[in-house]
């Protein structure tokens, strides 16, 4: 293996870039007149209601996270300090399906100290939404974009620099799983049900 080849297999690993080939067949549509649906969001390792199958046209998915700077106990007599999505670390996981939009209020409560944001590897422009969700305490931001590549992908905070990292390591990532459309299938290409 070559390193072009490593480093191409990586970032589809990442989600950075996408089989996914668009075609003449491929609904790119307004989210005006979808019908717009509200995920609850759960700890993880439970998945949020779904169905496997998209029924119907592509909604819009309205989810709802708030980022917490709190203490948290990391092991019997051991509490830190940590950033968590919704009180979770990880961040909970948003199901979604290839073609529907993503609906997310990011919420930044007034007892936060810092400036946070959300960065979802399957968005694209704007550095993921990061550029347009920079909430500061007492603020909260939406942000909308269509999931036209399906996959896993992970999404993060990244205020800028070297609060990156630090933000990605105190608890404030996860991931959002795109569903093809006709559900998921085995090696052999049969649906899943």
């Amino acid at each position: 293996m070559n390193k072009l080849t490593f480093i191409l297999g990586v970032l589809l690993g990442m989600g950075i870039f996408s089989q996914t080939t668009l075609s003449a067949e491929t609904p790119i549509t307004s989210p005006d007149g979808l019908e717009r649906v509200t995920q609850e969001l759960v700890a993880p390792p439970f998945l949020p209601e779904h169905t496997q199958i998209a029924i119907g046209d592509p909604k819009v998915v309205k989810i709802r996270m708030v980022v917490q700077e709190k203490e948290m106990e990391i092991e019997p007599g051991l509490t830190v300090h940590v950033m968590a999505f919704n009180g979770s670390i990880p961040g909970p996981l948003v199901v979604v399906h290839q073609y529907d939009y993503v609906e997310l209020t990011l919420v930044n409560p007034i007892t936060n100290t810092m400036t946070h944001n959300i960065d979802f590897h399957a968005a694209t422009g704007a550095l993921g939404g990061g550029a347009l969700t920079k909430v500061t305490p007492g603020q909260e931001v939406v942000l909308r974009f269509q999931a036209i590549k399906k996959g896993i992908f992970i999404y993060h905070c990244a205020p800028g620099g070297v609060m990156i990292p630090l933000h990605v390591a105190m608890g404030l990532s996860g991931a959002i799983m795109v569903l093809p459309r006709d559900g998921l299938r085995d090696d052999k290409g049969d649906g899943k049900k």
